[in-house]
């Protein structure tokens, strides 16, 4: 292989059958969870492997390293050995590291960590010096959906496009919270879960104590005070506006679908099921369809058009007096 890959090939890549002898990470301290997690899936496949890990400075030698792995050959030990560079290593380093790779035997693997790498770093004489000893990737905001779509799959979990981008868009610089809400999605739902936006919301930490998936079963079943009372603690942060608009954009499209394979003599649960609504949530969007009538439907899905042109400021309106009006209609009994 010996090149940068993307985050996937390296976390898909199988050691045993193309065994390399070095691994390079490249990423930035923003995303130094996806870094520790890339060396735990690696780990994975080396169970069996002593690890060494250092962080490197400029006192660093690898003269012991060498000497221990070389020493261990005879019994068969393998090493895992994870070097930890603050930038990236400088010439007298590089010259170490080439010769912990030229001196230890094939069974061994070295990590390389180094910081981030703009698009000219990446064609360095020092990058493709090492990748003459294995592959590499450069963790970057381009690595993120890679990250979550890999991260749910250990847990036997799929999620959808559109969930992916959510999470990123929820979390934004923040890898910690990030990690957490991937944690907590993976302990919240069941093995063979696919995890849509509403599975996303249902856990976001970043909503407040009532969340916006609490809030849309609320209207769509048709309970008008419990609506109004969570939509107002929701509102009590004007950043909630956007993601309040969003949910109900969505409702609104499974809505219609709904109504239109009604139409078409789809009995309700075919009919909600192909309109992407999860069977847990049946009863809330069956109560809707019963009050909400098609034209309805349309004049509703036109207003929460307008709250896209309040947002960009094209309408000079009040987007929380806007959504309150939505809430209002969608929820009357």
């Amino acid at each position: 292989m010996n090149q940068l890959c993307s985050l996937d090939s390296i976390l898909e890549y199988n050691f045993s059958q193309q065994p390399v002898r070095l691994v390079l990470i490249a990423a930035h301290n923003d995303y130094v969870a996806i870094n520790q997690y890339v060396l735990e899936q690696i780990k994975t496949q080396h169970k069996h492997y002593n690890i060494i890990q250092v962080d490197v400075d400029k006192n660093s030698n690898f003269d012991d390293i060498v000497a221990r792995m070389q020493s261990n050959t005879l019994f068969s030990e393998c090493y895992l050995v994870w070097l930890s560079y603050k930038t990236k290593p400088n010439q007298e380093q590089l010259a170490q590291i080439i010769n912990l790779c030229n001196n230890v035997g094939n069974q061994h693997m070295v990590v390389i960590s180094t910081g981030a790498l703009n698009h000219k770093e990446r064609n360095e004489k020092w990058v493709t010096s090492l990748l003459d000893y294995g592959i590499g990737t450069v963790i970057d905001n381009s690595s993120i959906p890679h990250f979550i779509r890999h991260y749910l799959h250990s847990y036997n979990l799929r999620i959808s496009n559109s969930a992916i981008t959510l999470l990123n868009e929820q979390n934004q610089n923040n890898f910690a919270q990030l990690a957490q809400e991937l944690n907590t999605i993976a302990l919240y739902y069941a093995p063979g879960t696919e995890i849509h936006d509403q599975q996303v919301l249902a856990i976001s930490t970043t909503n407040s104590q009532y969340d916006i998936y609490k809030l849309s079963q609320a209207y769509l079943s048709g309970n008008l005070a419990l609506s109004i009372n969570i939509l107002e603690n929701l509102l009590s942060d004007v950043e909630n506006s956007i993601l309040i608009s969003w949910i109900i954009y969505e409702d609104l499209k499974k809505l219609l679908k709904t109504k239109d394979s009604l139409r078409h003599n789809a009995d309700l649960n075919s009919a909600l099921r192909q309109a992407g609504v999860w069977s847990n949530n049946n009863q809330s969007f069956a109560n809707a369809i019963k009050r909400l009538n098609y034209t309805k439907l349309l004049q509703l899905y036109d207003q929460v058009a307008q709250l896209d042109m309040i947002t960009k400021g094209l309408v000079k309106k009040d987007i929380s007096q806007h959504l309150r009006q939505i809430v209002l209609q969608i929820s009357k009994p």
